[in-house]
């Protein structure tokens, strides 16, 4: 019994030993990281006095957001009237899918209702929906902007109604990606003269207004940066000068005696003369030169027909194909599903063979091509002749 008690009392002591080495060990450990982190910190020009806790609280500045084809634009509106009034430079294109462009002169392009202007309203509502699902990053605000006041880059959100008056400075703070983003939940109107002065390296580029609600800028508004409303119309007033865009997933955009001027880009070049060979972008034109107006015209190259449908007079892919009395068709009658009567000699009939097979997909890329034309002619009324 006495060799067992003094197993145990050794045993004891030995296990106490150990604990207190891993308490020490634990604790040196920790100290190491503590150490570890506040340098990291201490690198961090920005917060080099900071403890622990805030340099987990720094907030990293927003990426600048996706533009998509937005980018190619300076007015842009997925439905709705696009209007000038007066004399306005426009430097980057103006479009609309759905809705009438009017009052706008060469050489500023417009581009409506074609393939552009179709992936340019997913483009404009993605970009909307980006900036709306930023994350707030500066707090406390009021809803009127300017009065002389210099702002710091982060996104501001306002959850109602905004509005800008007088002066405001952005300073990027010598940041050239430095991103500024507005936000409003309601309408944003601007007051007239107001002034948005970049400095600091700040871009125009980088600086956002967006609003649940329409878009107001009072006469002779110096404005900076790009401007979308869901939904909402946006007026540009007499002898506004924007640097950026005006962009709407569903709203007129209308300006009167403006400047607008795509944000970062430079002053287009001098037109070509008259003559001259350009590309007009468009795959369906050849011969492209430009006209004297600063505007680069092609000749439409005749559509493909195939050379399954380029035989029938009439066909259908799935349908009959009848005649009723006496018809004189000069070329193939045909349909891959369907039945064809009332057809006499010397009149060919085709119908489910691998002739009509072809044609199903000819007639197809036919109607696909037809339709992705761009549009050359506007204003024209529904009733033609």
């Amino acid at each position: 019994m006495k060799n067992f008690t003094s197993y145990f009392v050794k045993t004891f002591n030995l296990a106490k030993k150990l604990n207190f080495i891993l308490i020490l060990l634990f604790l040196l450990g920790a100290s190491t990281s503590s150490n570890a982190h506040e340098i990291a910190c201490a690198s961090d020009p920005i917060s080099a006095a900071s403890t622990y806790e805030v340099c987990d609280l720094v907030t990293p500045p927003p990426p600048p957001p996706n533009l998509g084809t937005m980018a190619n634009f300076s007015l842009f509106t997925s439905a709705g009237a696009v209007s000038n009034a007066g004399t306005s430079t426009i430097w980057g294109k103006v479009g609309a899918h759905v809705g009438a462009i009017t009052g706008f002169v060469a050489p500023t392009i417009i581009e409506t209702a074609n393939p552009a202007t179709l992936v340019g309203v997913t483009d404009v509502q993605n970009l909307y929906n980006e900036l709306l699902s930023t994350p707030q990053t500066v707090f406390g605000h009021a809803p009127a902007f300017g009065s002389g006041e210099i702002v710091l880059p982060g996104v501001y959100t306002i959850p109602a109604a905004g509005s800008l008056a007088g002066t405001i400075t952005l300073n990027g703070n010598g940041d050239p990606n430095a991103v500024f983003i507005f936000k409003f939940g309601g309408a944003f109107t601007t007051g007239a003269a107001s002034n948005v002065i970049l400095s600091g390296k700040t871009k125009s580029c980088n600086v956002y207004w967006i609003s649940v609600g329409a878009i107001s800028m009072g006469a002779s508004t110096q404005m900076k940066g790009t401007l979308i409303t869901s939904p909402g119309a946006i007026t540009l007033a007499a002898g506004g000068t924007l640097e950026g865009r005006l962009l709407s997933t569903t709203g007129a955009i209308a300006v009167s005696n403006a400047t607008v001027l795509a944000p970062c880009t430079q002053q287009p070049t001098p037109c070509l003369a008259k003559g001259k060979c350009c590309d007009d972008g468009n795959p369906s034109t050849v011969n492209d030169t430009a006209d004297g107006d600063c505007n680069c015209v092609g000749t439409y190259s005749p559509p493909s027909l195939g050379t399954g449908t380029e035989e029938f007079a009439l066909f259908t892919s799935a349908g009959a194909v009848s005649n009723a009395g006496t018809s004189i068709i000069w070329g193939k009658v045909g349909t891959n599903a369907g039945a064809i009567t009332g057809f006499v000699a010397p009149t060919i009939t085709e119908a489910a063979t691998p002739a009509t097979a072809g044609a199903v997909t000819d007639v197809q890329n036919l109607y696909n091509q037809l339709l992705a034309t761009p549009q050359t002619v506007f204003g024209h009324a529904p009733a033609f002749g």
